[in-house]
């Protein structure tokens, strides 16, 4: 990341850089995030799908500025399938909603392999094997694909009664 001379005087009159000011700004997305993820709607139980689609995509797009060297990255501060919002949801309160849901079941598989995958390629990045890194890229950007149609099939068979398994 490039370091700028100091451009600001900060929330509390004090010289911060804009590498400082980024920091503060993300910490507080991070923060929002945390505190509006323990509220509970009954607009729309499924809106999780949306919102983990939308956490699926900006996860793999992370893997992929990693290896275009745009983003540090490292495995640990990867989260697995059951840390992740998708997963806290799917091993949580999505297991009640959706739990005899074929389609939904069908997830958990490809959902670990996804956040395996991931920090196999930034491992192979940070090891200096971009080229390897690259291939296991396509393989993650396929289940990619797999796992936001199975999102929509949970959508679909939930909102048509289910099929008990």
């Amino acid at each position: 990341m490039l370091s700028y001379e100091i451009v600001s005087t900060g929330w509390g009159h004090h010289p911060i850089s804009v590498n400082e000011r980024i920091g503060q700004l993300q910490g507080l997305s991070e923060n929002l995030k945390q505190a509006t993820a323990v509220f509970k709607s009954n607009i729309n139980p499924l809106l999780i799908i949306d919102i983990a689609k939308l956490d699926h995509v900006q996860f793999v797009n992370r893997i992929e500025r990693c290896v275009d060297g745009k983003e540090a990255v490292t495995s640990s501060a990867l989260p697995d399938h059951h840390n992740c919002r998708f997963g806290k949801w799917y091993f949580g309160d999505g297991q009640q909603l959706c739990g005899n849901l074929h389609s939904f079941k069908a997830i958990d598989v490809p959902h670990e392999k996804i956040h395996r995958i991931a920090k196999e390629i930034v491992e192979l990045k940070n090891g200096g094997d971009v080229e390897q890194a690259e291939k296991k890229l396509l393989e993650l950007e396929n289940i990619s694909g797999e796992i936001v149609q199975m999102l929509e099939n949970v959508k679909r068979e939930s909102r048509e009664g289910g099929n008990q398994s």
